[in-house]
């Protein structure tokens, strides 16, 4: 059977982590033969690539830290009604282009709503096809339930009216889906959990750090990932691991300035500061903790590298997905929860130290995400066609 042709559509408002896991499922679709078209919505990524996938990049669009919900073209600027006409028709053309025998919608419907000015034509114009193509959704884990049970209607209605199936990048065995969405319990016929979509396969290794460190911290971008780092440095003299070595990861995208006043405060506390790693995972591994966001490529990590963690869950805007999933781990005795409101330097020296004296995990977890997603969607493709067969031999 000739292997699928694939439409991934992927929109990242804010951070890449979205992307990330899409690579990572798409290397492996690849590896089975697949040929993949990956839809990217967001601001351009410099350097990203995935050898052997044809890569579409629409007209971008963001969202600023005030408003989730106002979209932004890569300028800044908001987008208008002739913007999302132009968005749409390309996204369109790329179908028509490509002629897809499946499309992945990355969150849409259950999230990515401010996209449905361009989503459900492209669903509307795939349902019509004479070569209908099988529509699936790629979902996270924990999902944000919206406040308005009109649109929570609204997405189990097009989920209904188009998608064949979901597919869950989780494992039950920390999370349900229905936990954080629960009008999808009556859907979970149609679901199929992969496990965690992690940084490695089932067929690799976690490369070995090129240096050891016992402490790590990092707090992703933005003003509190400041403030975990800021916190976390000055908590070193507080914490039993004062004696220990500490290394610090601002991230790529902090100002100069707040990397150079923490810079002077690492100094001052004997801890190693850097902007980023390409060893994570393997620092990680070598580490007694790692203070971190809650995040779901972070948690990822620290579940691969079998690291007790403590974790400062994100929860601005009411979001709920990093402080359940924080929850979850912490219930599992995986890692130690400080809230956002309660950060400071005492409370996350005391966190620090009932992470190192936590024992080791007993949950195994199921990481092989990306292998296990390329090889449910090739299979249910497989699905279709014995039973478009089938139809037709009747």
């Amino acid at each position: 059977m000739t292997p699928p042709r694939i439409l991934f559509y992927v929109q990242y408002l804010e951070g890449i982590g979205h992307v990330m896991r899409a690579k990572r499922i798409v290397e492996q679709l690849l590896r089975r033969g697949c040929r993949v078209a990956l839809v990217l919505g967001g601001n351009p990524i410099p350097g990203f690539d995935v050898a052997g996938a044809t890569i579409h990049q629409l007209p971008p669009v963001h969202v600023g830290q005030e408003s989730y919900s106002v979209l932004l073209a890569e300028d800044g600027t908001p987008i208008d009604d002739a913007f999302k006409a132009a968005r749409r028709d390309h996204l369109l053309a790329i179908y028509q282009a490509e002629r897809p025998n499946i499309v992945i919608t990355e969150a849409y419907p259950m999230g990515r709503w401010a996209m449905h000015f361009e989503l459900e034509p492209l669903l509307a114009m795939a349902d019509a096809d004479t070569q209908r193509p099988l529509i699936l959704t790629s979902l996270r884990d924990i999902l944000q339930m919206p406040k308005s049970t009109e649109k929570s209607d609204k997405s189990m209605e097009l989920f209904q009216r188009y998608y064949d199936a979901m597919i869950i990048h989780g494992d039950p065995n920390l999370v349900r889906i229905e936990e954080s969405f629960p009008p999808l319990a009556g859907m979970i016929e149609r679901a199929h959990s992969t496990g965690l979509v992690a940084p490695v396969d089932r067929e690799s290794v976690v490369q070995p750090a090129t240096d050891k460190f016992d402490v790590l911290v990092s707090g992703g971008g933005g003003a509190i990932g400041y403030q975990v780092l800021a916190a976390a440095i000055a908590a070193k003299p507080l914490s039993a691991q004062a004696e220990k070595r500490w290394l610090a990861l601002a991230g790529p995208r902090m100002s100069v300035g707040d990397y150079e006043r923490l810079a002077q405060q690492a100094d001052a506390n004997g801890v190693r500061l850097e902007r980023y790693r390409d060893d994570l995972v393997g620092l990680m591994r070598d580490a007694q903790v790692s203070i971190q966001r809650a995040g779901y490529n972070t948690i990822a990590d620290l579940l691969v590298a079998r690291c007790p963690g403590v974790l400062v869950p994100d929860a601005g805007g009411g979001q709920m997905e990093q402080p359940l999933r924080a929850e979850k781990l912490a219930a599992l005795n995986c890692a130690v929860v400080v809230p956002e409101e309660r950060l400071d330097p005492t409370a996350l020296a005391a966190a620090i130290d009932r992470a190192v004296a936590l024992p080791e995990r007993s949950t195994e977890f199921n990481l092989d995400g990306a292998a296990e997603a390329a090889e449910k969607i090739c299979l249910l493709w497989r699905d279709t066609q014995v039973a478009q067969h089938s139809r037709e031999l009747g």
